[in-house]
């Protein structure tokens, strides 16, 4: 602890109080300390990527948007590295992430990220074209098929116990989703790309109150479906599962919509559908064991139960969910 300590006051001429392990991320292992510092160290990191990453933050915030602050260090660089260590200070922001959206909340995201998406057609990697292949890409059934085959091999080889079980189950329900999901994939319309957030999820939105107090963890400047984070924060697992959810299903597109007015309305209008193909051919977290892992982390076995139920409940309710949507954007659209 004491050399990052060191290295933040040598290359940013900084004094930080003592440091205290914070929540990691993927790819980094995070701390703060009680002078309003946020420190990320990377691990096993292509920081090419991440000084990309850091770069589109900035730019989002040049445009408004709120982010974390990053503090360059003192030879104007992204991320100090020495010794082995390579390391990026943030100012900390005020702000937590949320299980559960409330309808105020939905508002909330629905506006920033209306705002977000609108700035980044500005940004110099691309704004919005449309084309049909990133269906395509994003929901391969075929490979979906092979990798859910894979993992209930595997996991019939994973010996007893209570997860090993719901597992099994839970895969061969997906199994036979597919055919559907390949049928309501044939509806979607042709999806219009452009630089995203990269990685836009509730748990990487802090809120303070109602309030969004930073989007973080952006990915670096690649085109890409704005449908994929529209409907990642609409069909959010935890939300999805809650009675409230349709409420505040229509107040995040309503917000959307009015934030952004030029955005492609078909990308509004699917986004329920897609959520549903895209989650059924993605068994997330599970295939993470297809790439060494052994185990699941007790988090993510939780999460891939609650993934799991926000796919039955949003497709029993899909009907009523596109209905909502439709309404929301047919009613902005009156309003303007």
């Amino acid at each position: 602890m004491r050399h990052i300590e060191q290295m933040v006051a040598q290359s940013y001429g900084l004094s930080p109080g003592a440091l205290r392990r914070f929540p990691d991320g993927q790819s980094t292992i995070n701390y703060v300390d009680g002078r309003g510092l946020f420190v990320k160290v990377y691990r096993d990191a292509d920081l090419a990527r991440e000084r990309a990453a850091i770069a589109l933050s900035r730019f989002a915030a040049e445009g408004g948007l709120p982010t974390a602050p990053i503090i360059p260090t003192r030879a104007g660089e992204l991320i100090a590295v020495g010794d082995g260590i390579a390391l990026s200070v943030w100012r900390y922001v005020d702000g937590h992430t949320v299980e559960g959206l409330s309808a105020a909340r939905l508002s909330a995201i629905g506006t920033v990220t209306g705002r977000l998406h609108r700035h980044l057609l500005t940004h110099p990697a691309g704004g919005a074209f449309t084309g049909p292949s990133a269906a395509a890409r994003l929901i391969d059934i075929g490979r979906a098929e092979q990798q859910i085959d894979a993992l209930i091999e595997l996991n019939a080889r994973a010996g007893g116990g209570d997860f090993t079980a719901w597992a099994d189950t839970a895969l061969h329900r997906q199994r036979a989703l597919l055919p559907e999901v390949a049928r309501l994939a044939t509806d979607l319309p042709v999806l219009t790309s452009q630089v995203i957030h990269g990685d836009l999820a509730t748990p990487n939105v802090l809120f303070a109150g109602d309030r969004v107090a930073a989007l973080v963890d952006f990915r670096p400047p690649t085109p890409w479906p704005v449908i994929y984070e529209i409907a990642r924060i609409a069909c959010d697992p935890h939300t999805a599962l809650s009675d409230a959810w349709l409420t505040g299903l229509a107040a995040f597109v309503t917000s959307y919509r009015a934030a952004h007015p030029q955005g492609p309305a078909d990308d509004l209008l699917a986004c329920v559908r897609f959520w549903i193909c895209y989650t059924s051919v993605s068994p997330y977290p599970l295939r993470r064991l297809l790439h060494g892992r052994a185990l699941l982390p007790n988090p993510l076995k939780a999460y891939a139960r609650i993934r799991h139920d926000a796919l039955q409940s949003v497709l029993e309710r899909f009907e009523e969910a596109e209905a909502v949507v439709h309404q929301a954007v047919a009613a902005a659209a009156a309003f303007r």
